[in-house]
C-alpha cells in the first residue's frame, strides 16, 4: 500500500480505511480530496497508475468506490503534488509538476460530463515552471496559482489563467528579495 482513503467519524472516533491505493491504480497522494457538486470526491496521486506517472481519480463515498479517471502521462503532465478544484464552469482544474511539452508541468482541465482530460497550458521556464500547489478561482472568474521555478528570475511566478479565453499570464515574478520557490497549501 502506498496511501489510503479513509473516513473518520468525529462523534464515535471511528477510523475506517475505505480504499487502499496500490501501484496499478495510483500511489502517493499529496493533495486533498475535493468534493464536487455531483457528490463525488476527486483527487490525484503523484505516482502509480498505468504509466507510473500518477492518476486523476474519483471516489464515491456513498458507494465506497474508487475509480481511475485518467492515467497521467509525460506528454500531457505527470507527477502532481497538489489538489484539483472545481470551477464555476463545472470542470475540474489542476496542476502537474512534470511532463508536458517542456517537461516542467501543465495546467489541465478535466470535463466531468465527458470524462475528458485536456492539457490546457504547458508550463515553461520563461513563464513559470513546476508546482507543488493547488489552484484557486477568484471572484473575477480567473484561476490563479504559483510555480516553484521559472519566470524572469527563476524563482517562480504567480500566474493567472482565464478559462474562457484559454489565456495564461505570468502576473508576478518572484525575485529572491520578496520570496522565492513558493508552494501553495493543499
Amino acid at each position: 500500500e502506498s496511501g489510503v482513503i479513509f473516513k473518520f467519524d468525529p462523534n464515535s472516533k471511528a477510523y475506517t480505511d475505505v480504499a487502499d491505493l496500490v501501484d496499478g491504480t495510483g500511489t502517493y497522494p499529496y493533495g486533498s480530496l475535493y468534493l464536487a457538486t455531483n457528490g463525488l470526491m476527486y483527487g490525484m496521486t503523484s505516482s502509480g497508475g498505468a504509466n507510473e506517472s500518477g492518476v486523476l481519480f474519483s471516489y464515491n463515498p456513498n458507494g465506497n468506490s474508487y475509480n481511475v479517471l485518467t492515467n497521467l502521462t509525460d506528454a500531457t503532465g505527470d507527477h502532481p503534488f497538489g489538489s484539483v478544484i472545481q470551477t464555476t464552469d463545472g470542470n475540474l482544474y489542476g496542476l502537474t509538476s512534470y511532463g508536458g511539452a517542456n517537461n516542467v508541468g501543465t495546467l489541465f482541465q478535466f470535463t466531468i460530463e465527458t470524462s475528458t482530460y485536456t492539457d490546457k497550458v504547458d508550463l515553461s521556464m520563461a513563464t513559470g515552471a513546476s508546482t507543488n500547489g493547488t489552484l484557486l478561482q477568484a471572484l473575477d472568474g480567473n484561476i490563479y496559482g504559483a510555480t516553484t521555478h521559472g519566470g524572469l528570475n527563476g524563482a517562480g511566478v504567480i500566474f493567472q489563467y482565464n478559462p474562457q479565453t484559454n489565456t495564461y499570464t505570468d502576473e508576478y515574478d518572484f525575485n529572491y528579495l520578496d520570496g522565492f520557490f513558493p508552494e501553495f497549501g493543499n
